[in-house]
Protein backbone atom coordinates (compact mmCIF):
# COMPACT_ATOMS: atom_id res chain seq x y z
CA UNK A 1 0.00 0.00 0.00
CA UNK A 2 1.46 3.10 -0.86
CA UNK A 3 0.99 6.41 1.54
CA UNK A 4 0.98 9.98 0.84
CA UNK A 5 1.33 12.15 3.65
CA UNK A 6 -0.30 15.29 3.90
CA UNK A 7 1.65 17.80 6.49
CA UNK A 8 0.69 21.59 7.04
CA UNK A 9 3.22 24.49 8.16
CA UNK A 10 2.18 25.45 11.53
CA UNK A 11 0.26 22.30 12.31
CA UNK A 12 0.95 19.04 13.44
CA UNK A 13 0.09 15.38 11.83
CA UNK A 14 -3.80 15.68 10.13
CA UNK A 15 -4.36 12.94 8.47
CA UNK A 16 -3.27 10.72 5.49
CA UNK A 17 -4.25 9.66 2.17
CA UNK A 18 -4.04 5.83 0.91
CA UNK A 19 -3.35 6.29 -2.64
CA UNK A 20 -4.89 3.07 -3.99
CA UNK A 21 -8.41 3.11 -2.46
CA UNK A 22 -8.59 7.16 -2.88
CA UNK A 23 -9.69 7.60 0.64
CA UNK A 24 -8.65 9.85 3.25
CA UNK A 25 -8.43 9.09 7.33
CA UNK A 26 -7.94 10.87 10.30
CA UNK A 27 -6.51 8.15 12.66
CA UNK A 28 -6.03 8.81 16.20
CA UNK A 29 -1.97 9.14 16.51
CA UNK A 30 -0.80 8.76 20.40
CA UNK A 31 2.85 10.01 21.64
CA UNK A 32 4.48 13.40 21.74
CA UNK A 33 4.47 14.71 18.40
CA UNK A 34 6.31 17.57 17.06
CA UNK A 35 5.82 20.98 17.69
CA UNK A 36 4.19 23.19 15.29
CA UNK A 37 6.50 23.97 12.54
CA UNK A 38 7.92 24.74 9.31
CA UNK A 39 11.48 24.58 7.05
CA UNK A 40 11.45 20.89 8.30
CA UNK A 41 12.49 17.45 6.55
CA UNK A 42 10.88 14.25 6.12
CA UNK A 43 11.37 11.55 4.91
CA UNK A 44 9.17 8.34 4.46
CA UNK A 45 10.92 5.00 4.97
CA UNK A 46 8.79 1.79 5.18
CA UNK A 47 6.33 2.83 7.93
CA UNK A 48 8.18 4.98 9.32
CA UNK A 49 7.65 8.68 8.93
CA UNK A 50 10.78 10.85 10.28
CA UNK A 51 10.44 14.23 10.52
CA UNK A 52 14.08 16.53 11.74
CA UNK A 53 14.54 20.07 12.58
CA UNK A 54 12.54 23.18 11.21
CA UNK A 55 11.48 26.21 12.66
CA UNK A 56 8.93 27.70 14.47
CA UNK A 57 7.64 30.74 16.58
CA UNK A 58 7.53 30.71 20.54
CA UNK A 59 4.72 30.35 22.76
CA UNK A 60 3.93 34.20 22.58
CA UNK A 61 5.10 34.75 19.12
CA UNK A 62 8.00 37.13 20.01
CA UNK A 63 10.85 35.07 18.27
CA UNK A 64 11.72 32.16 16.19
CA UNK A 65 12.51 28.94 17.67
CA UNK A 66 15.10 26.32 15.84
CA UNK A 67 14.62 22.93 16.42
CA UNK A 68 17.41 20.42 15.98
CA UNK A 69 15.46 17.05 16.48
CA UNK A 70 14.34 14.13 15.69
CA UNK A 71 10.94 12.33 15.67
CA UNK A 72 9.43 8.79 14.14
CA UNK A 73 5.33 8.52 13.83
CA UNK A 74 4.89 5.03 13.42
CA UNK A 75 2.04 4.78 10.63
CA UNK A 76 1.09 1.14 11.09
CA UNK A 77 -0.04 2.03 15.00
CA UNK A 78 0.29 5.99 14.71
CA UNK A 79 2.80 6.72 17.45
CA UNK A 80 4.94 9.44 17.80
CA UNK A 81 8.43 8.74 19.22
CA UNK A 82 10.67 11.69 20.50
CA UNK A 83 14.12 10.59 19.42
CA UNK A 84 16.65 13.44 20.28
CA UNK A 85 16.31 16.94 21.26
CA UNK A 86 19.27 19.44 21.56
CA UNK A 87 19.71 23.04 20.54
CA UNK A 88 22.43 24.26 18.42
CA UNK A 89 21.73 27.90 18.05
Amino acid sequence: MVLATLMKIYTSFIGHHIVASHTWISPNVRGDGPDAREGHSAALVGKRLFIFGGCGKSSDNSHEIYYNDLYILNTGNFLHIWLVSKDLF
